[in-house]
């Protein structure tokens, strides 16, 4: 809505400008020796006619009002249409196939990175839960003969250090895949 407002300006501007060069253009045709005097004498007459009613004056104040209260008028009714015009647009087939391509140009590639590295990480994350879970979490074992229930390691380490480095190497995983992917989302 922004651009059809400043394209309306601009194209305004572009009138008024347009005008002001004709006058220029007339003025100028008025001091060509080559042009006879009855063109002369018209330029002259639809200048002074055209001078007398843009002339910015308390008597045209009125003139000025009611041309900017029918310019905003006019504008209001054109963008109201275009409104209806586009959302009856949207409510069909071809114009929500038309809205989703426009915003897949605009923001679909961003959305579908961000998604499938967001995926990633929570498989990654999953992943790492798992191994964890299997390595370093006991499971209950209950005893057939006694019904007692005894917690026992899933995995046999041979000493601290190989199950320390086994959790190390699992954390450091996921820590660096999370960093490849907030460096790649941002």
């Amino acid at each position: 809505m922004k651009r059809i407002s400043g394209i309306i300006i601009i194209l305004i501007m572009f009138v008024f400008i347009g005008n002001v060069f004709a006058q220029i253009t007339a003025e100028d045709l008025l001091k060509d020796p080559n042009i006879s005097s009855t063109t002369r004498d018209a330029i002259a007459k639809a200048l002074n006619d055209k001078t007398k009613n843009l002339m910015l004056s308390p008597q045209n104040a009125d003139k000025w009002m009611n041309m900017g209260d029918a310019f905003s008028t006019t504008i209001k009714q054109v963008c109201n249409t275009l409104n209806v015009e586009v959302n009856a647009f949207l409510q069909s087939d071809v114009g929500r196939l038309t809205a989703a391509v426009i915003i897949y140009k605009m923001v679909g590639h961003d959305l579908l990175r961000i998604g499938l590295y967001s995926i990633a990480l929570f498989m990654m994350t999953f992943i790492c839960l798992l191994v964890s879970n299997y390595c370093f979490v006991r499971k209950k074992v209950k005893d057939k003969q006694t019904g007692d229930i005894t917690l026992e390691a899933r995995v046999k380490w041979d000493d601290d250090f190989s199950r320390s480095l086994t959790m190390f190497i699992v954390g450091a995983v996921w820590v660096i895949f999370t960093a490849i992917l907030l460096v790649n989302i941002i």
